[in-house]
């Protein structure tokens, strides 16, 4: 139903719209602040809680936890040198020792600030890119879509930690555990082995919070984290001079993460690492030397990490297709409340778009204003007994995974992917790959079988007559070959004889 943009505008800005958004950051801020806890296992316990809410109360939510969390993770990693989700990686490495000197509270301001304005360049970009990249989108038939399911598969297979096959197996499982139950056109029973419970398929938030909740306590079980080094927090707010002496850095790292985070598979994580490598690339004279305490080691980090998620955002509205873990659990959220994830979501409900810009821009000022002036009781929070903390933990997932449809198979289902999550992660196999194959298995497989039938006998050749899909298939295929050292010197080699192939040709001519 089409609104006005100011009816979207007082919509967002509803005072209980901003509350959900406020407890939202706030509760986003906790989990990040505590080690262990991630930005994705927080969304996936909150969503399976907001089930009851309305669709625009359980985003604004949902969006204010993550970009809390993502916030949230400096204070662990600056104090206690533990990032509280990947996405705060590099963070600790200039940040950590600036807080054993005494200087914690330098540290958080700086990465605070950075936070808020990452954030808002992430909204910008967004705002920017989403409607030529939904254009493109709306080319996109059921060819493409079947190869840009597999490009994102292999995307954030070679990406994420570990070996690419160990990746590629994993997503595979995803698509595997996303053919059970019913099939939609034929009304076969697939891979349920009798079970009734599993006639509709493995529910989806039970599959997270099983992933990223319980297999995070198991895990977890036996490790110990160091206790607060900084017991002087010194002074939080930073100086004007100091910000605006880092204002271009800022926009620099923030326009690197907006478009690494709208890359499939990417994330959060690998946005922070390469916005620290710029940094050290671009400062030459930094306020110390990077590792020991460099303002610049703070700012870059926490500026892309942050400005990721907008980026993250495009690809899930325009394609359906999730930016990474956080976004894929997201898009859970939107099947859960009624809405097909895909280029027609902004075509026929456009006010969702306008309206997380909005959650965005209020969860960014509530971590700024409640970020500064709670620096010395949210920094207690991170040392809480991994014994209290954990068994609270176990209790939420049980709760969460039983609350979507009352029922005693869901924990048993969460409880199972636990398990499987554990042993995954023990032997070396990445998750975000099983969480993409789970969300990109459906439309595989639907989109496969509806190209098949209009092309029949085909189905090669059409292909290959279309544009986009040649497009794919090449960024398919290099996806591919440049996983491996080998293939990386095929692809060297292949580039080197088309230059000379293309040089002689150009004297030839001459």
């Amino acid at each position: 139903m089409e609104q006005s943009i100011w009816g979207i505008i007082l919509m967002g800005l509803h005072w209980d719209a901003m509350l959900l958004v406020f407890l939202g950051a706030v509760t986003g801020m906790l989990v990040g602040i505590l080690p262990g806890l991630t930005a994705t296992m927080g969304i996936a316990l909150l969503v399976s809680l907001t089930y009851g809410l309305s669709v625009v109360n359980a985003f604004a939510m949902m969006i204010g936890l993550w970009v809390g969390s993502i916030f949230g993770a400096s204070r662990s990693a600056i104090l206690i040198n533990i990032p509280g989700t990947p996405a705060s990686i590099a963070t600790g490495f200039d940040g950590y020792p600036l807080s054993k000197e005494g200087l914690a509270g330098h540290a958080i301001g700086l990465a605070t600030v950075a936070s808020f304005a990452g954030n808002l360049i992430g909204v910008v970009v967004l705002a920017i890119a989403i409607f030529p990249m939904l254009e493109l989108a709306l080319r996109f038939g059921s060819f493409e879509f079947f190869l840009l399911a597999f490009v994102g598969l292999t995307m954030i297979s070679s990406i994420s930690p570990g070996s690419f096959i160990k990746g590629l197996l994993s997503g595979s499982l995803g698509f595997l555990v996303a053919m059970i139950g019913i099939d939609p056109m034929t009304g076969v029973m697939r891979f349920t082995y009798g079970s009734v419970s599993l006639a509709t398929g493995v529910s989806f938030i039970p599959v997270m919070i099983g992933l990223f909740g319980i297999s995070e306590v198991l895990v977890s079980i036996g490790e110990k984290y160091p206790k607060l080094i900084a017991e002087k927090i010194g002074r939080v707010i930073p100086s004007f001079s100091t910000i605006k002496k880092q204002s271009r850095l800022m926009a620099e790292t923030g326009l690197l993460g907006s478009i690494v985070g709208a890359l499939p598979g990417v994330g959060g994580e690998v946005a922070c690492l390469m916005g620290y490598d710029y940094a050290k690339r671009r400062v030459k004279n930094p306020t110390r030397p990077f590792g020991k305490g460099a303002d610049e080691g703070i700012i870059a980090p926490e500026t892309a990490n942050n400005s990721a998620i907008g980026g993250a955002i495009i690809p899930m509205l325009t394609l359906g297709i999730p930016g990474d873990a956080a976004t894929a659990v997201l898009l859970g959220g939107f099947i859960i409340h009624g809405l097909e994830p895909g280029p027609l979501l902004l075509v026929y409900h456009k006010e969702f778009f306008y309206l997380i810009i909005i959650f965005m821009l209020l969860a960014g000022i509530f971590m700024l204003v409640f970020g500064l002036s709670t620096v010395r009781l949210l920094s207690k929070i991170s040392v809480i007994p991994e014994y209290l903390l954990m068994p609270i933990i176990v209790v939420l997932c049980v709760i969460g995974s039983f609350a979507l449809h009352c029922s005693i198979a869901d924990v048993h289902i969460a409880f199972a992917f636990g398990i499987l999550g554990y042993l995954l992660r023990r032997f070396g196999f990445p998750l975000g790959p099983l969480v993409i194959g789970i969300i990109l298995g459906p439309i595989a497989d639907s989109n496969l079988r509806r190209s098949v039938m209009l092309a029949g006998d085909d189905f090669f050749l059409e292909l290959f007559k279309r544009p986009i899909s040649v497009v794919l298939l090449l960024v398919l295929i290099l996806s591919i070959l440049s996983t491996s050292a080998r293939s990386k010197g095929v692809l060297i080699k292949v580039w080197g004889l088309f230059k000379g192939v293309v040089g002689k040709g150009h004297l030839k001519k001459e």
